[in-house]
């Protein structure tokens, strides 16, 4: 049988060892929790603006459709280029034309759907040997015709043509939607005459028309 002073030195010991057994598991969670690595949020995913991609969908290039389906030896025509949705080529091409030394044509388009917006020369007259970068003068005389005149310069040879090849890429921005025709002007009073010289003065065969143009669409944005 436990003596009453034995049993009251137990009761008092009981507290302390309930608070050293408290803080023991106090220390334990610390550490637990030290251990354990701390969560994370995962990242915020980035989001285009409100209507971006909307706009990228409605967006429709301009659409240039070239009116020679099958170009033959000595066509000079118009093909296609690269298109945007504000701007469209249109690549002056020539069909195996031998002789190729000074080009000259005048060009209607539709002022009411596009403007001009300038050129660059293709690299038919280009082609090496070449000892004098030739000239290329595009004049609008009034909205909606331009008029090209284009040459190499002596001692340069005269160029060939061996297949379908660039001689000159027009530039055209949308003003307005709608379909139009861009082609050689073949009137007779116009004030350019569609021909090609070689480079001895002489005039060499080629079909600037009719019908080898093409079809300009510019869609509503």
């Amino acid at each position: 049988m436990r003596t009453p002073h034995r049993t009251r030195a137990l009761r008092s010991r009981s507290p302390a060892i309930l608070l050293a057994s408290c803080l023991g598991l106090a220390v334990a969670g610390i550490a637990a929790d030290a251990a354990a690595p701390p969560e994370t949020e995962p990242p915020a995913t980035e989001q285009a603006p409100a209507g971006q991609a909307q706009n990228a969908s409605d967006c429709r290039p301009i659409s240039p459709h070239g009116s020679l389906a099958n170009p033959r030896p000595g066509d000079l025509f118009m093909r296609a280029g690269t298109s945007t949705c504000d701007q469209a080529e249109v690549e002056v091409a020539a069909d195996a034309i031998t002789g190729v030394f000074t080009v000259s044509f005048d060009v209607r388009y539709p002022a009411a759907l596009v403007k001009y917006a300038g050129f660059t020369v293709g690299p038919l007259l280009q082609r090496a040997p070449l000892g004098t970068a030739p000239l290329c003068l595009v004049q609008e005389a009034t909205p909606g015709t331009l008029q090209v005149t284009m040459t190499r310069f002596a001692p340069d040879k005269a160029v060939a043509a061996q297949a379908m090849e660039t001689l000159l890429v027009l530039r055209f921005a949308r003003v307005a939607a709608g379909s139009g025709d861009v082609d050689f002007n073949l009137d007779p009073s116009s004030p350019v005459a569609e021909k090609i010289v070689d480079d001895a003065g002489s005039a060499v065969a080629a079909r600037f028309g009719p019908g080898h143009g093409l079809k300009l669409t510019v869609y509503q944005r």
